[in-house]
């Protein structure tokens, strides 16, 4: 039989060796310790620089964050908006600018049924 102190692979660990893997961590790593009222004054300095910017520059940098989503959901909207009017108005015949851009084709005729239309 084996011995008990000897371990292998699939050996569920006990109470021993995770204490003993606690220790080992805790040797290895340095002694970290920070002086009393440390995170104090870490919220003080924090808060007077946030009280020395004023509230516009805080409302223009607000705004900027939120332009450059919108932007980018804009951005990706116009492109899928693009594509879609490409793959369905192309087969009509009509150029990629004119599919793209969604421009339907326009004569005198359908405008004018359309004047009339409106004035009846």
């Amino acid at each position: 039989m084996s011995d008990r102190n000897e371990r292998t692979d699939d050996a569920p660990f006990d109470e021993r060796d995770l204490q003993r893997a606690g220790s080992l961590l805790r040797g290895a790593m340095p002694s970290l310790s920070f002086a009393e009222g440390f995170a104090d004054r870490t919220m003080a300095r924090v808060a007077a620089s946030r009280a020395a910017t004023p509230p516009t520059v805080l409302r223009f940098t607000a705004m900027q964050r939120n332009f450059r989503v919108l932007a980018a959901a804009a951005a990706d909207a116009i492109i899928a908006l693009g594509v879609n009017n490409v793959v369905i108005a192309r087969s009509d015949g009509t150029t990629l600018v004119e599919a793209a851009i969604g421009l339907q084709p326009v004569s005198a005729e359908s405008v004018l049924s359309v004047t009339t239309e409106t004035l009846q």
